[in-house]
């Protein structure tokens, strides 16, 4: 028997009916399927979240058993009315109860007296971490953590890449801040307490509580090195957070040490989450030396070209020049086959190390995270403005200087004429949409698209919709998946969404119309598992 036929069972209990088990049935059942045909039982049901009951069941007169979790019903105090079913609870505990949260997806089945898990279920209503330091009473989906955090804590909430963070921490004693980081695969809870000697870290992973044991993470300040344990501090699972401050699990240091090493109050930290796979790296850093591209001075990894006469140059810098920069020799493709077979060997620096990632690995793997590093500088998508900055400060500049075009939100809908080229920003699922629509007017066509700001290749993540809206509920709507950032018009015209104008006007009332977009996460079955 499947859970929809659990429900089936549940669903029956209004109508008065029950669907009999034949002799055959039960003679065929697994213990399982008996399990759950008992669960199935109105009987077994919470007269008032119509939920699996759980410790301690109460009963009252004249309604019947109530769970654990249900402590008023109809004004009547379950508590002080009701009396502990002992006989029922002896029952129950012979058989294995569904999640509180089945419904929603969960499929674990627990003790009857064992309930830790329902404290750290994925699927159950999660409580915004910084209810600890008092300031949020918002419950709701873990799904919807991250943007409740963008819109209401947005200077508490921070994007990383794959493990990595960068973030500013005051130093003044007495505070006590909460922070939420996430990454497209990982959510974090961070506390950090400061007093009038000593900084407190605490760190703490959100989901699957095995998890733990197998994370770390590491502080670093510039200036300071690693903050506490290089191979990294014991990580907390996010069930552990309370409002007392553990100071027993929790990475401490000398707030005089950290002291001289800023101007300010404000500590500049990053923060990597560690794998117990994960090994300390060391760099040579003589060796390394003889990598430097003579034109860019970064590390040259391979591909490495060279010069008719021997001398060696990156693969960025080559298609930008026609002649050696040091001999004025012919550049054609030749390449440098002995040095690249030494660069394959050796572990490379981050490109952004200057700006603070600490990141080395093998040259294969070390061009994968500059893609993605949360340290990369980044331009400001508008083009009347000239800021650049680390994606951690991404949002919060669009927030100040161009509030009128976001939107914390994964739909929006506008109202208007459609021949205007229109441009804004959505913040959704902890990432940074941008909505393009360029009206061409050779082709007498609207072209749409939507972009992701940030490493190329997550945008295949995301899909959109673009919609139009008529009167009597007509609908038109086109879909497609995320585009990596670019300015470049020919590549946005080329990877777009056309809409005829002609089809427009057919939803249109006095030349404006009602559209739409829509930007949607995609599941895919590695997350699932």
């Amino acid at each position: 028997m499947m859970m929809d036929e659990i429900n089936n069972f549940a669903d029956n209990e209004n109508t008065g009916e029950r669907n009999p088990l034949t002799l055959n049935e039960v003679t065929t059942m697994t213990g399982l399927d008996l399990n759950f045909c008992f669960l199935g039982s109105p009987e077994l049901l919470c007269k008032k979240c119509k939920n699996y009951l759980y410790p301690p069941v109460m009963l009252l007169e004249d309604v019947g058993n109530v769970c654990g979790f249900c402590s008023v019903i109809d004004g009547v105090d379950v508590a002080n009315h009701g009396v502990r079913n002992m006989g029922l609870e002896t029952v129950l505990r012979q058989l294995a109860i569904p999640c509180r949260y089945y419904s929603r997806g969960c499929g674990e089945l627990l003790d009857f007296e064992v309930l830790e898990h329902l404290e750290v279920c994925v699927y159950r209503d999660f409580q915004c971490p910084l209810r600890v330091i008092g300031t949020c009473g918002w419950e709701g989906d873990l799904g919807n953590l991250v943007d409740h955090g963008l819109i209401y804590h947005f200077d508490s909430t921070i994007r990383g890449f794959r493990n990595y963070f960068l973030l500013n921490v005051d130093t003044i004693p007495g505070s006590d801040v909460v922070m939420i980081l996430y990454t497209d695969v990982d959510k974090f809870i961070l506390r950090v307490k400061c007093d009038e000697e000593k900084l407190q870290f605490l760190m703490y992973f959100i989901g699957n509580k095995a998890k733990v044991s197998n994370l770390s993470y590491a502080i670093e300040q510039r200036d300071l090195g690693t903050i506490g344990n290089e191979y990294g501090t014991a990580m907390l699972h996010e069930g552990q957070l309370k409002s007392d401050f553990d100071e027993n699990q929790a990475l401490t240091v000398c707030l005089a040490v950290v002291k001289e090493y800023i101007l300010e109050s404000t500590l500049t930290l990053s923060i990597k989450i560690l794998k117990k796979t994960q090994s300390s790296h060391q760099l040579d850093e003589k060796l390394l030396s003889y990598f430097e591209c003579p034109i860019c001075t970064s590390y040259m990894k391979p591909p490495i070209y060279q010069c008719s006469a021997g001398h060696s140059i990156c693969n960025q810098c080559r298609p930008k020049l026609r002649h050696c920069h040091i001999c004025r020799g012919h550049l054609g493709h030749m390449r440098n086959y002995t040095f690249e077979q030494i660069g394959n060997k050796m572990e490379f620096p981050c490109l952004y190390r200057d700006g603070g990632c600490s990141t080395i690995l093998p040259a294969k793997d070390i061009v994968k995270h500059e893609a993605e590093c949360p340290l990369q500088p980044y331009r400001c998508l508008f083009d009347i403005c000239h800021w650049q900055g680390v994606y951690s400060a991404f949002i919060k500049h669009l927030q100040i200087c161009h509030k009128h075009a976001i939107t914390f939100s994964n739909y929006k809908a506008d109202f208007g004429r459609l021949n205007i080229n229109t441009e804004y920003c959505m913040i959704a699922h902890g990432q940074i949409f941008r909505v393009i629509s360029l009206f061409d007017r050779p082709s007498n066509s609207i072209h749409w698209t939507v972009q992701l700001i940030g490493p190329d290749g997550r945008a295949k993540m995301y899909k959109y919709e673009i919609g139009l809206i008529g009167s009597r509920h007509r609908k038109y709507a086109r879909t497609d998946i995320c585009q990596n950032y670019t300015n470049n018009t020919e590549d946005i015209i080329g990877h777009c969404t056309t809409i005829p104008y002609s089809a427009v006007l057919h939803y249109a009332t006095d030349g404006e119309v009602l559209s739409y977009c829509r930007v949607v996460k995609l599941i895919f079955k590695s997350q699932l598992e």
